[in-house]
């Protein structure tokens, strides 16, 4: 794992919508699944990011650098990105979740 991906994985652990979902990783890329089966992501229209030595890149569904939402060194930045993505691509209840 990268030290990129340590760090933003380090920080979505204090995000409450992401603490709800269930994280995977993938190629220096965080995801995040509702069901927890990651292989059943293709259902999940949730965006992930990508973490290199030159930043974090937020990609909606599905991924790709064609679908890039954001490009930033911060990955705290990156994390507020993914979380209002997914209160837009349709997982509003994630909030009402998360404040519980």
């Amino acid at each position: 794992m990268s030290s990129a991906l340590g760090e933003l994985l380090r920080l979505a652990a204090q995000e409450p919508v992401l603490r709800i979902l269930f994280p995977w990783t993938s190629m220096n890329q965080l995801h995040v699944s509702a069901t927890g089966d990651f292989r059943d992501y293709a259902h999940e229209a949730f965006p992930a990011i990508a973490a290199s030595r030159q930043g974090f890149v937020v990609m909606a569904h599905p991924w790709g650098l064609r679908n890039t939402v954001l490009e930033t060194a911060d990955p705290a930045a990156a994390l507020a990105c993914m979380v209002r993505l997914l209160h837009v691509e349709g997982a509003s209840g994630l909030s009402a979740q998360a404040g519980s």
